[in-house]
């Protein structure tokens, strides 16, 4: 086993396997040593992501969610097992087994921080398949069980959640959400320590509640204090430049649904040159040649991780061009939609920004062979984490409508869209 782990380490993914199995030979309801060779298939699998001359080898994939779920099943609840077979079937869209998992996972997790996630994941699963009432109901049974075990910045996290927000949004329930919320809200000292979760409420109050019911003017004085919480702790908050470039996002969304076309067209103006801004900043200051590391916590999991200050800069700018680049997208600017996300994607590879592009190609130059190229990236791409999600743009959003009848549209998406897709022709 030690030799193993040791090569898990290395991330000789093959040596490791191999140590792995000499150890199933011996011993056969050895669960770790299961854990050890689901480790390491995954990390077999999406090495290969990024190298031109290999494809995603799914097989090794199902050969990770096969160990796994054995180690599992034997009774390894280590967050380490759970957690890379959660992100393995949600690779392959198996919500139906993420959730069980889950459920096993809640009840024998090894302290409150990981049953809170789990409980958190469940609700999350529940939501991106629409399943609105289950996912409010696990909601809100997790705000009971957990209020006096965590800490309200973390159930305030949870409740902030954007996918999550919107199960309550379709229950009809955003009274009892902005009631809920608020009341975790008032509870938070106004500290750098908090800075994180009140904006991220902020923000879901903004954009998910405010602007959709109309409410315009309790919008824009919500900006108003999101961005004075960002000005506040911008010198120490590595976040606060992203945050910003999302204000005017959210600014945009406020002036397009209250058809104020020069203020519209100027944000989205000053949006773009904030972007180039943001960027100049990044690579002419003396960021670029600060070596030091930045400890970056999650908020919601509490996990710590180690990144340069750089490189975390930089990955809160690529964030702060497909986000802004996904509001100009939905308020209609499609040329410049089209542009920032093929400015995110000169700088690294997302599936999401694939997807997204590909649907603002086709509505800014109606180019279908470009557009099916970005939207086959990102289908391929087992990290497309929106895959479960593609009906919608199919049919809900019409996004893809144009193409419909396009032969390698049709070979591009799975046998039972082809079917929701030729029923909605059909109507």
């Amino acid at each position: 086993m030690k030799q193993g782990e040791e090569y898990l380490q290395q991330k000789q993914w093959e040596q490791a396997k191999q140590a792995f199995l000499r150890v199933v030979d011996i011993k056969q309801d050895y669960a770790p040593a299961y854990r050890g060779i689901g480790l390491s298939a995954r990390g077999q699998a999406f090495e290969q992501l990024g190298k031109p001359e290999h494809k995603f080898d799914r097989h090794l994939l199902e050969e990770a969610i096969e160990e796994l779920s054995r180690a599992f099943r034997l009774g390894d609840y280590t967050p380490e097992t759970v957690w890379a077979l959660h992100w393995s079937l949600r690779n392959v869209s198996n919500i139906d087994g993420i959730i069980e998992i889950l459920k096993r996972y809640a009840e024998n997790a090894p302290n409150l921080e990981q049953e809170f996630l789990a409980r958190h994941y469940i609700v999350d699963e529940y939501s991106l398949i629409r399943e609105h009432e289950e996912a409010v109901r696990w909601h809100k049974d997790l705000l009971e069980k957990m209020q006096n075990k965590v800490s309200p910045e973390k159930l305030l996290s949870s409740l902030s959640d954007a996918t999550m927000l919107r199960s309550w949004k379709e229950c009809g329930l955003l009274s009892e959400w902005t009631l809920l919320s608020n009341g975790l809200y008032s509870k938070l000292e106004d500290t750098y320590d908090t800075c994180v979760y009140r904006a991220n409420y902020l923000r879901a109050l903004m954009e998910a509640v405010y602007v959709p019911a109309g409410r315009f003017e309790e919008a824009l004085e919500t900006c108003d204090k999101l961005k004075a919480i960002v000005e506040k702790y911008a010198e120490q908050w590595v976040e606060a430049r992203w945050f910003l470039a999302d204000i005017r996002g959210g600014l945009l969304s406020i002036y397009h649904s209250t058809e104020c076309k020069d203020l519209e067209e100027q944000i989205v103006i000053d949006g773009k040159q904030y972007l180039l801004d943001y960027e100049n900043w990044i690579t002419e200051s003396s960021i670029s040649s600060i070596k030091s590391e930045e400890v970056y916590k999650d908020p919601l999991s509490g996990k710590e991780e180690v990144s340069s200050l750089f490189d975390l800069h930089w990955q809160y700018y690529i964030f702060s061009i497909h986000d802004f680049a996904c509001m100009c997208m939905w308020t209609g600017h499609y040329k410049d939609a089209v542009e920032l996300f093929e400015k995110a994607l000169a700088i690294g590879d997302n599936a999401e920004t694939h997807f997204f592009l590909a649907g603002s190609i086709l509505k800014a130059t109606g180019d279908v062979e470009k557009s099916l190229d970005h939207f086959r990236q990102a289908i391929e791409n087992p990290f497309f984490s929106r895959r479960h999600e593609l009906k919608l743009a199919f049919l809900e959003e019409a996004t893809f409508k144009d193409v419909w009848d396009n032969e390698r549209f049709i070979s591009l998406i799975e046998i039972e869209e082809q079917k929701e897709v030729q029923q909605v022709k059909n109507q």
